[in-house]
């Protein structure tokens, strides 16, 4: 059984050698950039959700495969065939509310040549999850929210019918032509997690990290980690807290599996800068002073940078971020909503 994850890139041309290029998944915003249309993004982020998923999935055994677009600044024909060569099983997408039409049509095409199952995530499906089952019949199965561990379990359903379908958490499907959704009861804990399946990004033939980047970082490549999963303040204008964690709790990686995966992403993936690409790195001053500790015990020299909050970051925490070799943070916010 082959699996997919699947993130085409929607780009639309502007003239002759300019287009507008969207961030699909991954993403928090619903922002697009300029760019030329033979030159790779400047902006790339990397898709958290799809990063982690994957790698649960190679945990329990099963065969993955990733194509994004993005990143490699490929067609949507490029993209089709390079889906067709791998002869999936199942397709994971994850459209950004920018781009679902765009992606529903790619998944059509797919289903049509391959008739994979196919698989739609994100916080747009999660929002019209009904609405997208309807009106869109190849589409056989939407999971909300957090899914890595709902997709394993749809996974195993599909494979061996390990899991009962009633029992997956986060899933809408079809039942007597009605779709039903089941509603997530728990959060998952975040350190169960593995680390993101980098080694599989941002294609089966092409496993450059150099491709992602935030661009206001100094040196590539710059590979993004996280510390933590949510925010504390659940703004009522954040997208991620409002739909994907659904005001789920703020949740930390153990400081010790921070340093852990700073360390794997030197060794493996040459990485020359780190940044934390947190909803909110500097939400908890505890846990930031314990990651600085433990980046200064284990000796890590590296510049890194965070997505951060001026909310509760004092005086202490900025210069024990500095000393463990922060440069910057990329997020001020002036007030509480």
């Amino acid at each position: 059984m082959k699996i997919l994850f699947a993130n085409p890139a929607y780009r639309i041309s502007i003239d002759n050698f300019n287009e507008r290029y969207f961030f699909c998944a991954g993403s928090r915003c619903p922002w697009s950039l300029i760019k030329n249309k033979n030159a790779f993004p400047r902006y790339s982020m990397f898709p958290f959700f799809m990063g982690y998923a994957a790698a649960l999935l190679e945990k329990n055994g099963f065969e993955v495969k990733v194509i994004d677009a993005v990143p490699l600044n490929i067609s949507a024909g490029e993209f089709i065939k390079k889906a067709l060569y791998i002869e999936p099983d199942i397709i994971i997408f994850e459209p950004a509310t920018t781009s679902i039409n765009f992606i529903i049509e790619i998944s059509k095409v797919l289903k049509d040549k391959t008739n994979a199952i196919t698989v739609f995530t994100g916080s747009h499906s999660t929002v019209f999850a009904h609405e997208i089952l309807k009106n869109n019949k190849h589409i056989d199965f939407i999971l909300s929210g957090e899914y890595e561990f709902s997709l394993l379990n749809l996974i195993k359903y599909i494979k061996n019918n390990d899991v009962k379908i009633q029992d997956i958490e986060g899933i809408v499907y079809r039942s007597m032509d009605e779709t039903v959704k089941n509603e997530k009861t728990t959060f998952q804990d975040i350190n169960d997690l593995p680390m993101p399946a980098r080694h599989l990004f941002p294609s089966y033939d092409n496993n450059s990290l150099n491709l992602y980047h935030d661009g206001f970082c100094q040196n590539r490549p710059a590979i993004q980690l996280h510390s933590s999963r949510g925010c504390p303040f659940r703004c009522s204008f954040c997208l991620w807290t409002q739909v994907m964690y659904k005001q789920g709790l703020y949740r930390m990686f153990h400081p010790e599996r921070v340093v852990e995966e700073m360390m794997h992403v030197i060794e493996n993936h040459c990485a020359k800068e780190i940044y934390f690409d947190d909803d909110d790195f500097t939400a908890n001053r505890e846990h930031v002073l314990s990651v600085c500790k433990k980046i200064k015990d284990n000796n890590i020299k590296i510049p890194w940078s965070v997505m951060g909050d001026a909310i509760v970051t004092d005086e202490e925490m900025l210069f024990e971020m500095k000393k463990a070799g922060c440069m910057h943070r990329n997020k001020i916010r002036s007030r509480k909503y």
